[in-house]
Formats: structure tokens, sequence, C-alpha cells
């Protein structure tokens, strides 16, 4: 018979395993309330998903819809984002269904800003970027874009600049019905210089008369202060409107494999465009010293030494057009008219070079930073001798 210790341990033991069980039913009961909740949560989360998907999918239907319509509205308005829906064969639909004709659509887009370039004018503007690296220019935001989204450019050292042509002559036609009509496909022979007068397709040169007027820069980031980005290197003419810019990624922009015709070379075999060396008399030094001071605050350059390497690097190479180059020689040789000079007017022949040298001028003009220096390029030789300056 057993004793009352052993039968009170027994109790105990009981009481203790008792407890052990209910506490673990209670708690898988609690797993299981969990496990519930976790399932209903999942399939909450799930069900949101979907709905969002759902929006998403509904609103960028409704976005795409509305564009179509905003783009029909156009085209029955006469208004330049205009465009009509077409069927496969090309034609507008009966009902006035179908997607929109992209070909024939004006994007309205709005410059970030205008660029402040050391090239006041067309004449004396590089016609590849980079050639040189002494020039300014300054982008700033316009008001409604803020210092944002600059954010990060400073990490890259060079970047893209998509700007418009503004100083095309013919850039109303952007404006009118059958735009592209007037539209060369072959450029003049200004256009190429080094080809002494030769044509070539429009899209086989980097000139500024194109179908769509939007030229491409790559330039060198100096500083990013707020809303300012400051460039170097860029072959763009003062107040051209920019529409945008990005980073340049040296892994995927860098081509090494990529050719390219001879005639733009860094230098030709036969380069036209070579220059003997520039010369810059004391007195035409010191004219280009006195204009530089009074622009004061208004230059790119924070030192005349900049502002002369400028200069330097401009007249390194014969930014003469085809006309000026080649046919100025040839008629000013057979005593007939020159051609134009970059600021002159019409009917210069040898005597007026020769009462412009004689009045301490420069038969040729350009304007680097407002301020116009004139030259003469000496025949034989091809040296660069800089007459005078003057802010304009």
């Amino acid at each position: 018979m057993p004793s009352s210790g052993s039968t009170a341990a027994n109790a105990v033991r009981l009481a203790a395993l008792s407890a052990l069980l209910a506490a673990a039913v209670l708690q898988l009961r609690r797993l299981r309330r969990l496990k519930a909740d976790l399932r209903r949560a999942e399939e909450e989360a799930r069900f949101a998903a979907e709905e969002r998907r759902a929006e998403r999918a509904g609103r960028v239907k409704a976005e795409r819809e509305l564009r179509q319509l905003q783009l029909r509205l156009g085209q029955l308005t006469g208004g330049p984002a205009g465009a009509s829906p077409r069927t496969e064969g090309g034609q507008p639909a009966a009902d006035g269904s179908g997607s929109p004709d992209w070909q024939s659509t004006a994007f309205p887009m709005r410059p970030i800003g205008l660029l402040r370039s050391c090239f006041t004018r067309r004449n004396g503007t590089p016609r590849q970027p980079l050639l040189v690296p002494a020039a300014r220019a300054k982008l700033t935001l316009r008001t409604e874009l803020s210092a944002d989204f600059f954010e990060g450019l400073q990490g890259y050292t060079h970047c893209w600049v998509l700007y418009v042509f503004h100083e095309n002559t013919d850039l109303q036609r952007l404006w009118q019905p059958g735009r592209d009509s007037g539209v060369r496909a072959k450029i003049r022979q200004a256009w190429v210089p080094r080809l002494d007068g030769g044509k070539l397709g429009v899209f086989a040169t980097r000139s500024p008369h194109r179908p769509c007027p939007i030229g491409l820069s790559v330039a060198r980031v100096v500083c990013v202060e707020g809303r300012t980005l400051m460039l170097a290197g860029a072959d763009i003419v003062d107040g051209s409107p920019v529409l945008d810019i990005k980073p340049f990624v040296p892994f995927c922009d860098n081509v090494p494999a990529a050719q390219a015709p001879s005639w733009v070379a860094a230098q030709a075999d036969d380069e036209p465009l070579l220059i003997g060396q520039l010369v810059v008399p004391p007195a035409a030094e010191e004219a280009l010293r006195r204009c530089w001071v009074r622009l004061g605050t208004r230059s790119l350059y924070r030192s005349f030494e900049e502002y002369r390497q400028l200069v330097a690097e401009v007249l390194s190479r014969d930014i003469r057009s085809v006309t000026q180059r080649i046919k100025v020689p040839q008629r000013a040789q057979h005593g007939g008219p020159a051609a134009l000079s970059s600021t002159a007017g019409a009917g210069l022949g040898t005597a007026d070079q020769q009462q412009a040298s004689e009045q301490g001028e420069g038969f040729w003009k350009v304007v680097l930073d407002g301020i116009q220096i004139s030259y003469d390029v000496e025949e034989g030789s091809s040296n660069v001798v800089l007459r005078s300056a003057e802010l304009v």
C-alpha cells in the first residue's frame, strides 16, 4: 500500500502535467489564431495589390485615352499638338477610332532654361563640342524648376546638352502647314567646310538646318551652384533654349570601335582649316584687356588670362565659311567684290580691306563673350593677326 508521501508526490506531478498540457493547448489555440490572422492578412494584402494593379491599369488606360482625345482635338482645332487617328493603311479612320498618327504629331516641349554662352553669335561658334576647352556656358533653370533637378550631376565629369537651334533663319516653318517641304535633304556647301564646297545629306552632318532643329553637345561639368550649371567646351550659341541635360556615362557612351569619314577626323591629312599662328600686337592685347575689364561681372570668365585662352583656342582654326575662305581671295584677285565678313556689310572689296587695315581694324570679325574682335588672315603663312577689340 503506497505511503501518503508518494501519493502526494504523484498528485503534484499530475497537477504539473495537467498545467503543462493546459498551457500547450492554450499555445496551440493561440498559434492557430495567429495562423488564421496571417492568412487573412495575406489575403487582404493580395486583394489590395490586385486592386492597386487594376487601379494603375485603369489609370494608364484612362491617361492613354485622354492623350489620344487631346491629340484628336488638337488636329480638329489646328493646334500644334494635333494628330489624326489612322488605320493600318495610313488613312484616317472613318469612325475617328484608332491610334494617333505619331509622325504627324508635334510635341510641345518647354525649355528647362536658356543657355548663356561665350559664343555671342553663330560665327566663331565651334562646329563640334570640346574643340574649344576654354569655352564657357551657364545654364540657369527656369523658375518652376528647383535646384533638386541638378542633385547628383556633380558626380559626372561631362554631360549631354539637348537644345534648339533657335537662330536658324527658317525656324518659323515649324509653325507652318507642310513644314517639311522647305527642308533641304542636302546641306549647303558652307556647312561642310573641310569638303571645300561638297554637299552631304543633312543626317550625315551636324548642320543646324534639320527637319527637327535639335542640337546635341557634350560638355564638361565645371560646377553646380543652386539652379545654375556651369559648363566648359560646349559648342552652343548664346541664348539657346535647352531641352534637357543628361549625364555622360563612359561605359556606354564611349564607342572605341566607332568609325567616321576622314573629313570629320580631329585633323585631316590636308587640313583646309589649318592656321599658322596667332599674332597679337601689344596694342590689340591692351584693347582686348580693356574690353574685358569693362565687361566686369557680365563676363563668363573670372580672369583676363582665361578669356585670352578662349580667343587663342577659337582663332587656332580657320572659322571662316567656305565662301569667305575660298571665294573672297578668288574675287579679290579678279578685282571683284569680296564676300561678306561676319559682321560687315555687302560689297567689300580689296580697297575696303586695305582701308580697314590702315584704320587699325581687321577685315574679319568674331564676337566672343560680348567683345567684337577684328583680325586678318595673312596670305601664304595663314597667320591670324588680331587687330582690334570693342564691346558690342
